[in-house]
């Protein structure tokens, strides 16, 4: 399985994100209300080769739905290209991580979207 360690590698980096201080601070952004999940690991997705030889490009966009970790739980086809593209950003997008988002220094669920473009060179 080509992705075997890129969970352990997620989970690492979720670790030591959970590790930072939080907002205790005055004017941390998490103090104006609604912040944005960051992402912390974005796994690039595979051009199928079968894509690449019909020469398929175009953006994938897929929509995230991230836990209160930043663990992306569900994705949904925003745009679609090619199934074959699809397929590819799917996998990709559920492999990545994000710092949370929070609402008032409370980490909350979010949804965010995720663009995959594949151009051949």
């Amino acid at each position: 399985m080509k992705h075997k360690h890129k969970p352990l590698l997620a989970l690492a980096l979720l670790i030591v994100f959970w590790a930072l201080p939080g907002c205790a601070s005055e004017g941390d952004p998490c103090d104006e209300g609604f912040v944005e999940p960051v992402p912390i690991y974005q796994e690039k997705a595979d051009y199928p080769e079968y894509a690449r030889r019909a020469q398929i490009e175009g953006i994938v966009i897929v929509r995230a739905k991230l836990d209160k970790a930043g663990i992306v739980t569900s994705t949904e086809l925003v745009k679609s290209v090619h199934e074959l593209l699809d397929n590819a950003a799917i996998e990709a997008a559920a492999l990545w991580v994000f710092e949370p988002a929070r609402e008032d220094c409370v980490s909350v669920e979010a949804f965010t979207e995720i663009p995959f473009d594949f151009r051949l060179h």
